[in-house]
């Protein structure tokens, strides 16, 4: 439709007698259409979910608020939010590519933002949000160029495809959706990568180094550092980055005698001394509350990712990940306002302990499910995750809300059925479960260990159309 407009418009100039410079222009706009792509997604998703907690236990907050579960305490809540995306691809020349994602995600209809009592907010402030002064915030979630050095050596620079990796897009019945797999760390990340890529023997080779750095930058004053210490007081300037290095191998080959498509991805990733806790000043309704911060996360991982599809010529699918990581811990985060959840000392530890941590953890994702030519490639599947108690797991972007994929100590379940309509139209239901064993004290991350034992379950209904 595009193309036609801009073609009806060029023609229209030409024949009303523009001048030569806005013909010229006329024809550019026309040939924009040429390597511009645009396409897309949006999906409301319902989910019904209930937290049981077989075992009692406090949470303590940053700001010494604290809150505890009772044995056998459940609470369910219902939620409706709505998902949208709109990839944009623009190809100016043979060497450079652009890729981009604008995206957003809201619950429907959120006329109490929390924070409070439900009488304290006020009433229909969201329904003006992107009208008025108001926002519904649209993030980037991809930006970046691949520039393509010579035939086998391509450049990317920007925000990164590392979000949303697999498994994520096999019960999604979609195609690989960020290239980081989830275990390695499920988040979005700016940087450079190198990527050398051949094909061998009828399979495809990708060997890719990538350098995204964590950025612990003073923005109050770019010529300044930031401190550790507490604020107003001396502290110990922190350098303003964090160096996190991957490597990354792919193999991907088509059409063998047992399997239509094998997928094959490592990773290896790298980083240490991030000092990722601030010291400040936080002030409370009835106190000011000074902390100081001193603790640092170090993380090692290596992650096989491997998907087999269509096994003995059938619709049978398999998806194995698996990681292998070491977390590193060190220093200190000390709030007074916490000494009383500590025993009297406001030396809350570091990250997932006290003291100097170095802790080993290990996860595993399987993915099994079939794909039924004759009900138009309907999927049903099961997907499943172990994790030791001290696998640090992250996952920014999840839509599922049982923590299906950080899970520690215990195991997540998921069986789901993926139906489509049409090319632009999918169904999805699915039944989750979530276990919970361990957790640290202060925000689930810092300070002492905690057991646990919490179970979630979910219920959804998916309903995707692409664009």
């Amino acid at each position: 439709m595009l193309k036609k407009v801009l073609f009806t418009a060029t023609i229209a100039s030409l024949a009303l007698g523009q001048s030569l410079e806005d013909r010229v222009e006329a024809l550019e706009y026309a040939g924009y259409e040429n390597w511009f792509k645009f396409s897309g997604n949006l999906e409301y998703r319902f989910d019904t979910v209930e937290r049981e907690s077989k075992k009692a236990y406090s949470i303590v907050g940053f700001d010494g608020s604290s809150a505890s579960r009772a044995v056998g305490e459940k609470e369910t809540t219902d939620h409706h939010r709505l998902f949208s995306e709109l990839d944009i691809e623009a190809k100016p020349s043979e060497k450079l590519t652009f890729y981009g994602r604008l995206a957003t995600t809201k619950y429907f209809n959120t006329l109490n933002k929390g924070g409070g009592s439900y009488a304290d907010e006020g009433a229909f402030n969201e329904l003006s949000e992107g009208a008025a002064a108001g926002s519904s915030r649209i993030f980037l979630e991809r930006a970046f160029v691949n520039y393509q050095l010579m035939k086998s050596l391509t450049l990317s620079v920007g925000r990164l495809p590392t979000i949303d990796g697999a498994p994520k897009h096999i019960p999604e019945g979609r195609p690989m959706m960020g290239n980081y797999p989830n275990l390695a760390f499920a988040g979005i990340f700016d940087g450079l990568a190198l990527t050398y890529g051949n094909m061998f023997a009828g399979t495809s080779f990708k060997l890719r180094g990538i350098y995204t750095p964590f950025n612990q930058r003073n923005v109050g004053n770019t010529l300044d550092k930031l401190k550790d210490g507490t604020a107003g007081t001396t502290g110990n300037k922190v350098d303003e980055n964090t160096d996190v290095y991957s490597i990354m191998m792919e193999l991907e080959k088509e059409n063998l005698s047992w399997a239509k498509r094998v997928h094959l991805i490592y990773q290896y990733l790298y980083f240490d001394g991030l000092y990722a806790l601030n010291g400040g000043t936080v002030y409370t309704d009835t106190a000011k509350i000074e902390s100081s911060s001193s603790a640092t996360l170090g993380l090692e991982r290596h992650v096989l990712n491997l998907e087999v599809y269509g096994i003995a010529n059938t619709g049978l699918n398999i998806g194995l990940s698996y990681l292998k990581g070491n977390t590193k811990g060190s220093g200190t985060f000390t709030n007074p306002a916490l000494a009383a959840a500590l025993g009297g000392s406001s030396n809350v530890g570091t990250w997932y302990g006290q003291g100097n941590v170095d802790k080993d953890g290990d996860a595993l994702i399987a993915n099994i499910n079939y794909t039924f030519k004759s009900l138009n490639n309907a999927t049903f599947g099961f997907e499943y995750l172990d994790t030791d108690a001290d696998a640090f797991l992250y996952d920014s972007a999840s839509r599922n809300t049982t923590g299906f994929y950080t899970a520690r100590g215990g195991d997540a379940k998921h069986l789901y059925w993926v139906q489509p309509v049409d090319r632009n139209f999918k169904v999805r239901v699915g039944w989750q479960e979530t276990n919970n064993k361990k957790r640290n004290l202060i925000g689930g991350y810092i300070g002492p260990d905690q057991e646990i034992d919490d179970v979630t379950t979910a219920m959804y209904t998916s309903l995707q159309f692409f664009f």
